[in-house]
């Protein structure tokens, strides 16, 4: 169908979660105790064949241990009464420009849960059908392991480096397979996209406001996504390694991204 979009849209009350697709996390919702919705769009992360989609709820307190503490079990935050918690994760085709929470259309893929709010518990589904016909560059990419790490932290200290003297030309060139898959998922035009990423890499570094944050090893923690393939560019509080901060504010721009090697050469490939 022209025109159209792949969304997921969860509904969570007094949960902690985070939501995979393929193995990639696309949305993690923090716990609040009035209903939360959020909605966002998965075509670049869906593919050719069975799809599968993973709800974590209160799992590992760091991004690379969230999916390695014992599951189904009481969570870190012991001692807390009881409170029931429920989550639901819905994915489904839109037409562009229609408002997901407001429109009901079939689902495709969907997964829930309701029970304990302080315990700990993984839920996988497998759609029995394609949710795209698309067949990504992560999908291809070279299985990683701990070993690949440090040349990740060269490729990520290159990108800093570059990005602080205001030069986003090594960002935009490794970005290249993912403006071109962003491109093609969404309809939109790659070199408009890596304009667009120019402009904003250098307003913020003109603009003394804002402060490109320093690349302190001990705050990373990258972590493995796409069974191996693709390694989150992420910080122990959840948020993208590469960002700007301002000064005297909670304004923030961040650069979040997902590196995977190709034939021997590293992409970022989300």
């Amino acid at each position: 169908m022209p025109n159209d979009r792949l969304m997921i849209m969860i509904l969570s009350v007094n949960v902690r979660a985070e939501i995979f697709v393929n193995g990639i996390p696309v949305c993690f919702v923090a716990r609040y105790p009035d209903e939360q919705v959020v909605v966002v769009p998965i075509d670049h992360f869906a593919t050719e064949g069975a799809n599968e989609l993973m709800i974590i709820v209160n799992g590992g307190r760091t991004p690379s241990s969230v999916a390695s503490d014992d599951q189904d079990s009481p969570s870190l935050g012991g001692g807390m009464p009881f409170v029931e918690g429920r989550i639901r994760v819905t994915i489904g085709r839109y037409a562009d420009g229609s408002m997901v929470s407001k429109t009901e259309v079939p689902i495709l893929l969907q997964a829930e849960w309701r029970g304990d709010s302080r315990r700990s518990t993984q839920i996988v589904r497998q759609s029995a059908e394609s949710l795209s016909l698309s067949r990504w560059a992560f999908q291809r990419a070279d299985p990683l392991s701990d070993r690949d790490l440090e040349d990740v932290r060269t490729v990520v200290q290159e990108l800093h480096d570059s990005i602080e003297r205001g030069d986003s030309e090594l960002l935009i060139s490794l970005s290249s397979t993912k403006l071109s898959e962003l491109s093609q998922a969404f309809e939109m035009d790659q070199s408009s996209m890596a304009d667009g990423l120019r402009l904003m890499i250098a307003r913020h570094h003109d603009d003394p406001n804002w402060v490109f944050s320093p690349l302190d090893w001990k705050l990373t923690d990258f972590r493995m996504c796409a069974q191996s393939r693709l390694v989150e560019i992420i910080n122990l509080d959840w948020i993208a390694t590469l960002r700007y901060t301002t000064k005297g504010s909670d304004e923030n721009f961040y650069l979040p991204m997902f590196l995977g090697r190709i034939g021997g050469s590293w992409h970022v490939l989300r």
